[in-house]
């Protein structure tokens, strides 16, 4: 009793800090909404926004009914942090309507540099599912390299412009590339192994643990799958 008296004052203390923090996921989706209708932006309601979105809603419900549970607040950055991205990228395109390219370049470039880092959640959710830990001690530096990768990609999203820092398929090309090239396409090139390596790893992690675990936990593993094939169709018309 006196252990979990304190712990359930601490956490009634907190619930109005984390419904201010969870508001943030509709107030930055609705912002997007209003801004890409005004810039004429399309990618909003594309089907790869809309499973990042039901991922945030997903992290939301899971930090309300257990706030100290790692998995409801990653999955809760991927819908926020997709929101803020795709925000500043409809911001970006209203500029350009508006012939201020300088502005519009920064913004893109920091809509992508968000964008960039946020898809190395996935594997990082994956390597913590369902539990909220790594399947062993090993995988910690693992995951350390999950979140590396995801710092290098945003990196390169920033220093050149387009996701991951892919000037290829840039909108607009970021103000630092010609100040700091060729640094932003050597770590452009280590992102994209790091994202290789960390899919192919978060995915080992998955079968490890699934073979280790009892039929409660295999049932959460299936249902793993299958919400990930449904992220993998949001993302099959997006570059």
């Amino acid at each position: 009793m006196s252990v979990s008296g304190p712990r359930t004052a601490d956490a009634a203390g907190s619930r109005p800090l984390i419904w201010l923090i969870l508001s943030l996921l509709p107030l930055t989706l609705i912002a997007a909404i209003v801004i890409a209708m005004r810039s004429g932006y399309a990618g909003l309601l594309s089907p790869w926004m809309i499973t990042f979105i039901w991922v945030g809603l997903t992290g939301a419900l899971i930090v309300l009914r257990r706030p100290g549970h790692p998995l409801g607040w990653l999955l809760f950055s991927v819908g926020l942090f997709t929101n803020i991205g795709v925000f500043t990228i409809t911001v970006a395109s209203g500029l350009v309507g508006e012939g201020r390219m300088t502005a519009a370049a920064w913004a893109d470039a920091a809509g992508n540099s968000l964008l960039t880092g946020i898809i190395l959640m996935i594997p990082a959710i994956l390597i913590l599912f369902p539990d909220g830990a790594p399947p062993s001690r090993a995988w910690r530096w693992f995951l350390s390299v999950v979140f590396l990768t995801a710092l290098l990609g945003s990196a390169a999203a920033l220093l050149n412009g387009g996701w991951g820092g892919d000037i290829e398929q840039a909108m607009l090309v970021s103000p630092l590339r010609a100040r700091t090239a060729p640094i932003g396409d050597v770590i452009s090139q280590i992102f994209f192994i790091g994202l290789a390596i960390s899919m192919i790893g978060a995915a080992l992690s998955v079968l490890l643990r699934f073979r280790r675990s009892r039929e409660l936990e295999r049932r959460q593993i299936k249902w793993l799958a299958v919400a990930g094939s449904v992220e993998a169709f949001g993302h099959a018309d997006h570059p």
